[in-house]
């Protein structure tokens, strides 16, 4: 934890008081103000750029990893169990025919063309999970 003494010295360790000229203005009341305050406003302010310039970066490369997995085309033969999480209910799946006879019926429900896009499977599987036979 920081303690004021520590932020005094800090601020007396960076800063000195910055006074006008005096051949133009003698007068000590013109001299620029510039506070603990201010002080560390402009100090957080210089860290948040940096965090906010480096998260933008950070989510730009996170978001074209995982846009293969919005892309990815559907159709029967091409069915990627490896898409399941790690960590899901779909990881510990051991019966891979139920999971294609389900994947199947979904697709017959769409009466599209059967390559689809991911966005459009979710959509429809949200529409009909609540239907059970």
């Amino acid at each position: 934890m920081i303690t004021d003494k520590e932020l005094c010295a800090d601020f007396k360790n960076h800063h000195r008081k910055r006074l006008a000229p005096k051949r133009y203005d003698c007068n000590a009341t013109t001299q620029a103000e510039f506070t603990m305050h201010l002080f560390y406003r402009k100090e957080f302010k210089m860290v948040l750029d940096t965090l906010l310039k480096l998260t933008n970066d950070n989510f730009k490369s996170c978001i074209s990893s995982i846009q293969p997995l919005f892309t990815q085309p559907f159709n029967k033969s091409n069915i990627p169990f490896c898409l399941f999480p790690p960590s899901s209910v779909g990881a510990y799946l051991l019966d891979y025919d139920l999971v294609q006879t389900e994947l199947e019926i979904l697709f017959s429900m769409l009466q599209e063309d059967r390559i689809l896009p991911f966005n459009s499977l979710m959509e429809k599987a949200e529409e009909v999970k609540h239907i059970r036979m």
